[in-house]
């Protein structure tokens, strides 16, 4: 299957070939997580706040 055919946009595909802003932030300020680790989709998400 080829993903422009099944409608894709070259931006998307892009994006899903070379990922970008991926990896964990260690002294991250908040983590949100979310999924079903059961199938294996979780999503985890960090936040670091610059205080100003």
């Amino acid at each position: 299957m080829i993903l422009e055919e099944e409608g894709y946009t070259d931006t998307v595909i892009e994006h899903f070939s070379l990922p970008r802003n991926v990896g964990t932030i260690s002294d991250a300020d908040g983590v949100g997580k979310c999924g079903d680790p059961a199938c294996g989709d979780v999503l985890t998400i960090y936040i670091k706040v610059k205080r100003v």
